[in-house]
């Protein structure tokens, strides 16, 4: 399964219903189905919502946030996978 890497500082990570969705200052640019994830990668700038970090560690799907310098700043990991 594939890495999510997003790398637009103007998107955000959101979810609705059943698909992982981005948005660009305020429309929908794109929809990402939950079983074509294995980890998402956020580079400096880009917005996630509570709502999508919480489903993503329901999955167990870990995020890496990335900083200016393209450094990891930060990794949420789930404690288990359900999968």
């Amino acid at each position: 399964m594939p890495t999510i890497y997003i790398r637009d500082p103007d998107t955000t990570l959101a979810v609705d219903t059943s698909h992982f969705t981005l948005r660009s200052k305020g429309r929908r640019i794109g929809r990402i189905p939950p079983m074509m994830m294995e980890r998402v990668i956020l580079d400096h700038g880009v917005n996630v919502t509570r709502t999508a970090l919480d489903r993503l560690g329901t999955l167990g799907i870990p995020v890496t946030f990335l900083g200016r310098e393209g450094r990891v700043q930060a990794r949420l990991v789930a404690p288990w996978k359900p999968r």
